[in-house]
């Protein structure tokens, strides 16, 4: 049996390099043990002893539901797309529908008036290649509208007050 020694901060019997312990005697193992929960995502389980099922990851599920076949083109979803016509009649139709007093104080629009512009701009995606125009898209074109208007007349007054 070994014998503690004096270092009191170590009360640790010390062992020779002679002796082995139980420690150095067992080899590394690496990976999860054979009880571990944790399994890889593309794991084997046996369903009998003659088959076995493998379990798929959702990616590779999602890959195996939208995959291509050759020859196919993959196209992107189809944005919405405002022509000049179609900027004409919803300048148009917010015109009306402030005339009528269903803009908002700050700048925006009722629900009533974007209602009128959708049923004005309906089925003008066949001329424009587009998508069609719903509520979302026309609030956010009509911003768009909005910044090129404010541009150009900026730029209308600056080129007025140079010729002045």
């Amino acid at each position: 049996m070994a014998k503690l020694s004096d270092d009191k901060e170590n009360q640790h019997p010390s062992i020779p390099a002679s002796e082995p312990t139980a420690i150095q005697d067992q080899p590394k193992k690496h990976g999860r043990s054979k009880d571990s929960k944790n399994k890889t995502k593309n794991s084997i389980t046996p369903v009998s002893p003659n088959t076995t099922q493998v379990k798929q990851s959702k990616k590779t599920i999602f890959e195996l539901q939208t995959a291509i076949t050759p020859g196919q083109v993959k196209t992107p979803c189809p944005h919405t797309r405002y022509s000049d016509a179609d900027n004409k009649i919803l300048i148009g139709v917010f015109l009306d529908q402030k005339a009528k007093g269903n803009n908002t104080d700050n700048g925006g629009w009722k629900g009533k008036a974007i209602t009128e512009a959708v049923k004005a701009l309906e089925e003008s995606e066949l001329k424009s290649s587009g998508a069609p125009k719903s509520i979302g898209s026309i609030q956010d074109h009509w911003d768009q509208v909005c910044i090129i208007l404010t541009v150009a007349s900026t730029l209308l007054i600056i080129i007025l007050l140079a010729q002045g």
